[in-house]
């Protein structure tokens, strides 16, 4: 069973039959230039939006009918920006995730959340006074507090500096491998090729290609989408592989 199951989705007229399946422990990032319908796609699959027409199935259940309380059990949704204007401390927010489960009891686990986001210092604090980068964190570990299968992250990187950027990826590459299924959309290209199983590449609204990054990553399609040139190479330190990007317009 997929542990997501998206057919013929159409959002007219932004997002075209798109159909797409992931599997448990997989990290599956979604690129494509701005415009092109990532943030669209997984508003849909998160049931924030409905479709005009298509099929969304996560974890077996019909995903146009979940209530919001099941919905949360079987997926975390990080979108791009979320406003909170109450006074809430950093603890209080992650700890809005853990709603949906059905226990009591959650102090250790809020700790050890506080900890892998790097939130430890900040869990009295008002999340009004955190910079973005910072809010950012919180809002992950509300989702991480969910324990749900899959994860939709939507440009989790984004105003992060350097060292929260790899810790974020480092920390959903674990997830993956503890079973989770992760739905990224990235910016990126280097980070995709790194961390991700999976790429799917959405254009105009359209899914025009899906599979292993370095295999789908090719000169023609980037051409073709970003309006660059592209070639891969080992890191002379890691070893792991690297882009090397040029504009068509150079």
């Amino acid at each position: 069973m997929h542990v997501l199951s998206c057919e013929d989705l159409s959002l007219i007229p932004r997002i075209h039959h798109i159909s797409c399946h992931l599997s448990q422990g997989e990290m599956v990032a979604l690129i494509g230039p701005n415009g092109a319908g990532k943030s669209t796609l997984l508003k849909l699959i998160a049931g924030v939006i409905q479709p005009t027409s298509g099929a969304i199935s996560i974890a077996g259940e019909n995903g146009r009918k979940l209530t919001a309380k099941k919905r949360a059990q079987i997926l975390g949704y990080l979108p791009q920006q979320t406003v909170i204007d109450v006074g809430y401390s950093v603890a209080d927010v992650v700890a809005m995730g853990f709603y949906a489960r059905l226990r009591h009891g959650f102090a250790d686990e809020l700790d050890a959340i506080l900890e892998k986001t790097g939130l430890g210092s900040l869990r009295d604090r008002d999340i009004r006074s955190l910079s973005g980068g910072e809010r950012q964190r919180v809002l992950l570990g509300k989702v991480l507090a969910q324990d749900a299968p899959l994860l939709l992250l939507d440009e989790p990187v984004t105003g992060l500096d350097v060292r929260y950027q790899v810790e974020l990826l480092e920390l959903s590459k674990a997830l993956v491998a503890e079973g989770k299924t992760i739905l990224v959309t990235l910016h990126d290209l280097e980070q995709v090729v790194r961390y991700a199983t999976r790429v799917m590449v959405i254009h105009e609204g359209l899914l025009v290609a899906q599979g292993d990054p370095l295999q789908v990553l090719t000169d023609q399609l980037m051409e073709k989408v970003f309006g660059v040139r592209v070639s891969s190479f080992p890191d002379p330190v890691t070893g792991h592989p690297r882009l090397s990007m040029v504009s068509m317009s150079v």
